[in-house]
Parts: structure tokens; sequence; C-alpha cells
């Protein structure tokens, strides 16, 4: 499988097995703020970025780099993944929820429906 980040670069991603999804779910933290009613809403979601590392060490696997090395366990290595910019970690942040719930992310803990 393979995305494409707005600066134009591609990666190349293994397949986001239902386990990882799972996991990806588990991990997802939302900031919330408090309504003129006294509710809290989901206002947006926090985008750690060791849990984006951690994401593309688990899930790219080729693509646009100077030159792609990994670790003996198979994940990218630090110089690969500091190649890539926030922009471009925000991108792969937002494109593995897109793959991984077609955009409509619901953490476990969440009464939320969409």
């Amino acid at each position: 499988m393979e995305i494409k980040l707005s600066t134009g670069r591609k990666l190349k991603l293994k397949p986001i097995t239902r386990d990882a999804k799972d996991e990806i779910s588990d991990n997802i933290e939302y900031n919330h703020m408090e309504d003129k009613d006294g509710n809290w809403v989901k206002v947006d979601m926090k985008a750690p970025q060791a849990m984006i590392t951690r994401w593309l060490r688990e899930f790219v696997v080729g693509g646009d780099f100077k030159k792609f090395t990994t670790k003996p366990n198979g994940s990218p290595t630090d110089e690969v993944i500091d190649e890539l910019d926030m922009t471009e970690r925000n991108d792969f942040f937002a494109e593995i929820l897109n793959l991984a719930f077609g955009g409509n992310e619901v953490t476990s803990d969440s009464n939320s429906t969409s």
C-alpha cells in the first residue's frame, strides 16, 4: 500500500491489521472543552510525536527517502524518520487514521458513534 503526503513524498506501508487498528484506537487522545451547559465536548485530537514515531516505525516499509535503512527488526532507522518534517509527520498521522478508520476514528472509551 502507498500513500502520498502533501509535499509529494510517497511512503510505502505495510497493511494495517485488525490488531493494529485496535492499538491505534486505544492510543488516540482528544482535547476536550466544557461547553456553556457544562458538558465536555471533543475539540480535536492530540497528535503526540512519540505516537507518530511509533507508527512510522510500525507501518513504513519504504518510500521516497535518500536512503531507506532499517534496524535489525525491520523498522525504519532514526535517519529515515528524521527526513520527515512536521508537515509530513502530521500528514502521515492523518493518512493512518483515514486508512484505519475511513476518517471516522472512534476510541474504545468514546461514546461517539461518528
